[in-house]
């Protein structure tokens, strides 16, 4: 079985469990008396835990080129924002922003008016699916997994001194679209359920044209990258 089927058959098993789940929830609401409580931040109006829609989640990690950027590129730190809505217990719209810094190893300098400023380089990825959501202890340990489309940007950058902006004309890029899929974990440590610490793993692939930023990769590449991060979200 290769990756992308192993990527699909999980995705698919996820959401034929929660459709399942989902059922025979339905079934047994239809059956239990109304609950008392008001449909509270603890109870929903079914008696069973309500769920927070929004959520926004921290990511701090690492990321690994793949594919064309194996010869070229390293490991990279990874940074990122992911903001997301459950618009359904089990299903959830994400659109994120993750970045790395220096995995193309750009290390060259330019003269500014300023004097000598170094240049290097940033990589940006931009998510944009939709998950299937299994939660588990009641509302308090969350699985997920999904995917969608994603837009990819590497660049050079002049590093400024303080707030000094550097305007590089030198300074090259390129980008792509392609796909993504992701998988995370997340524990939600207070009672409102409102914090929650994890881990989430994302695959981009993409197919990227333009300057080599400085190395031997030619204008156009498939490109991989695996990212691996710790989680820390807000549910509100």
């Amino acid at each position: 079985m290769t990756f992308k089927q192993l990527i699909a058959t999980t995705v698919l098993l996820l959401t034929l469990q929660s459709a399942s789940i989902l059922t025979l929830a339905q079934t047994a609401n239809d059956n239990a008396p109304a609950s008392q409580t008001g449909g509270s931040a603890q109870t929903g109006d079914s008696g069973r835990p309500a769920y927070r829609k929004g959520v926004i989640d921290l990511h701090l990690g690492g990321a690994n080129a793949g594919g064309d950027l194996k010869p070229v590129f390293s490991n990279g730190f990874n940074g990122g924002v992911n903001f997301g809505y459950r618009f359904h217990r089990y299903l959830q719209a994400d659109i994120g922003f993750d970045f790395s810094s220096g995995a193309a190893n750009v290390n060259r300098a330019i003269n500014t008016t300023g004097g000598v400023r170094s240049v290097g380089d940033n990589e940006l990825f931009v998510p944009l699916g939709v998950r299937v959501v299994l939660p588990l202890a009641k509302e308090r340990v969350l699985f997920s997994a999904g995917g969608g489309l994603a837009f990819l940007r590497y660049s050079e950058a002049a590093r400024g001194a303080g707030n000094e902006i550097v305007i590089c004309s030198s300074c090259t890029s390129r980008s792509g679209a392609g796909s993504y899929e992701m998988f995370q974990i997340q524990y939600l440590v207070d009672r409102e359920r409102h914090f929650g610490i994890g881990f989430t793993t994302k695959f981009f692939q993409a197919k990227t044209s333009g300057d080599g930023l400085g190395t031997t990769l030619r204008s156009s590449s498939n490109d991989r990258w695996r990212i691996l991060s710790a989680t820390f979200g807000f549910h509100f």
